[in-house]
């Protein structure tokens, strides 16, 4: 994922993430599998014919992780991430920003601020019966979950390597990559959290007639 964090077309910065695993959110319990090594984020700029790295930093869970160079392409620039085997479960985030050389007039690329978020959601479709809680009711079952252990701190990362940008053009051939979705092992602590989640609601719903069914399973 990146997104563009400027609209100047002239100089831009882009947060940039990087994995090739995950557990599909609130979709899944188990951990999910894509089965390719690295990601090539196209970074757009209509028009540009020259572009020249500012600054980046870029943090990383292993030390088999690359960042390339970035490199002009047609209408932007291109920055591949090598990331490893899936099953390792590393991740690359970070910052980079770039200065282009543009036609005259060129018009900035419309930048969408994010919406504001309070806190984790809890999604709706996920925990029958959280519908019919009050907002309060819902806070207070988001401030009881423990939080979550944080994989990105400072002192446990690590500067990925840089190595240099190669072309599409210049790359070896190779048979298409199959992009298939592999199911790993459970995610128990996901599960938990689930779990724990659920029971609430059901406690806070003991005595209402919409009680959804599966709050009488065992």
């Amino acid at each position: 994922m990146a997104l563009r964090r400027t609209a100047n077309p002239n100089r831009s910065c882009w947060a940039i993430f990087a994995r090739n695993w995950g557990n599909e959110g609130f979709c899944s319990n188990h951990v999910h599998h894509l089965d390719r090594d690295h990601i090539i984020f196209h970074l757009p700029q209509p028009g540009a014919t020259a572009v020249t790295e500012i600054s980046r930093e870029f943090k990383t869970n292993s030390s088999v992780t690359a960042v390339s160079e970035v490199g002009l392409v047609e209408d932007g620039a291109e920055i591949a991430i090598t990331l490893g085997q899936s099953d390792d479960r590393t991740f690359v985030n970070g910052e980079l920003c770039l200065r282009w050389a543009v036609p005259p007039g060129t018009q900035p690329l419309l930048v969408e601020a994010p919406a504001p978020t309070a806190g984790p959601k809890l999604e709706r479709d996920q925990y029958p019966g959280i519908e019919l809680l009050t907002p309060a009711q819902i806070a207070k079952i988001q401030r009881s979950l423990p939080a979550t252990p944080s994989s990105n701190k400072r002192h446990d990362m690590l500067v990925p390597k840089r190595v240099p940008f190669v072309p599409r053009s210049a790359q070896a051939a190779s048979p298409a990559a199959v992009l298939g979705d592999r199911v790993g092992p459970l995610d128990v602590q996901k599960q938990a959290r689930e779990q724990r989640i659920q029971s609430q609601v059901c406690k806070l719903l003991r005595g209402n007639p919409e009680r959804p069914e599966i709050c009488n399973q065992p």
